[in-house]
């Protein structure tokens, strides 16, 4: 057992694992399975990290499962910060000159993933021109055509799932190529 920090509430001990007996290098690396006692406080979205460890990674509870002898949840590792803009448009009289950048959130905790033609292939709902996948906390300010940054890249929020994981968004990104006035 070992103990966790819960954004927002008392730490935990819980038991860490990989999920399952796969070899694939990412799901050892990003998916965990975490054990806690039934009177655990844990739920889908929150944000925990590992104090006792020497790696410190963080996780989103993305599932959670209850039964009288303990709580199951599935962890999925937090792989980079972000920061979340609004372009605003600007006008010269009735003439639009571009755009400026307004920083919402930065140093936002986000999972993420490129997307494979695979994906697309089995996916319906994944748009044309997405090109990665971010999962964030469900009270994280953002809409549609905001402009995350991370990893010295910029992406346009084209959708935003909020069914596909309890207290999470599930947001589809594509390359932003939008310029701004700086």
């Amino acid at each position: 057992m070992e103990n966790i920090d819960i954004v927002g509430k008392p730490e935990e001990k819980v038991l860490i694992t990989r999920r399952g007996k796969s070899t694939d290098s990412r799901v050892i690396n990003d998916e965990k399975k975490i054990l806690a006692f039934s009177n655990s406080n844990l739920i889908c979205g929150d944000l925990i990290t590992r104090k006792t460890s020497k790696d410190n990674n963080s996780y989103f509870i993305i599932a959670k499962q209850a039964t009288k002898e303990c709580v199951e949840c599935q962890g999925i590792r937090i792989n980079a910060k972000a920061t979340i803009c609004r372009l605003d448009k600007q006008y010269d009289d009735v003439e639009y000159v571009g755009s400026t950048e307004e920083i919402i959130l930065e140093d936002i905790p986000i999972y993420f993933k490129d997307v494979s033609a695979n994906m697309k292939f089995y996916d319906a709902g994944l748009l044309k021109d997405t090109t990665k996948i971010i999962m964030v906390q469900d009270n994280i300010d953002i809409e549609e055509l905001y402009r995350v940054k991370f990893n010295g890249a910029n992406y346009q929020v084209d959708n935003i799932d909020i069914g596909r994981y309890e207290n999470m968004l599930y947001i589809q990104l594509s390359e932003d190529t939008r310029a701004t006035n700086e």
